[in-house]
């Protein structure tokens, strides 16, 4: 089914929301809550269109002169977004420059600050044949990489698993190893 998209502008009014869809003139709805405005637009969107409510999607946005830090904050958010794909995007690269000169998974490891296991796992992409066993023989496939912003749970078999939101982030934007000693532990 095809959907249309709308944008639902909403402003604070006292405890209240009120929600205007410019592209339907005189549309308005209040909501008590922020997270009632994209269902309730929607509905009366499709009220007034007559059309199912399933073929309609709402954007909601807020005046970013009247929540300022909002603004703020989504621009962050989405330049974090941008800055990681561009940091994956350079750590593929520098690790199929390093394979295609000999460089073996563990050197490559090293030299980025990752593990064998996530050196594999970007490596696994469209645009490499991915790890080679013995004899130069396809190895195990690799674990898909998650997509930027997702966590990956540490692998249980792992001693130094350690989870995601504790871990430091290297250069490349992706998570370092690092090793225990005792109760501290050494980043690298």
């Amino acid at each position: 089914m095809e959907s249309t998209t709308f944008t639902a502008l909403a402003e604070r009014a006292g405890r209240w929301w009120t929600v205007r869809v410019p592209q339907i003139d005189g549309l308005a709805v209040q909501v008590r809550s922020i997270d009632q405005a994209e269902i309730m637009a929607r509905q009366r969107i499709a009220e007034a269109l007559h059309v199912p409510p399933e073929s309609i999607r709402v954007e909601v946005r807020t005046d970013s002169s009247i929540l300022p830090a909002v603004a703020a904050a989504l621009q962050a958010r989405q330049a974090a977004v941008h800055a990681a794909e561009t940091a994956a995007r350079a750590t593929r690269a520098a690790i199929e420059e390093l394979l295609a000169e000999g460089t073996s998974f563990q050197e490559a490891a090293v030299l980025l600050g990752l593990s064998p296991e996530e050196i594999a796992q970007l490596t696994a992409g469209p645009r490499s044949a991915g790890p080679r066993g013995p004899g130069g023989a396809p190895g195990p496939a690799p674990a898909p990489v998650p997509p930027a912003g997702a966590h990956r749970a540490p692998s249980a078999s792992s001693p130094r698993a350690t989870p995601q939101a504790e871990r430091p982030v290297g250069p490349s934007g992706l998570p370092m190893r690092t090793r225990s000693s005792g109760p501290m532990a050494v980043h690298h």
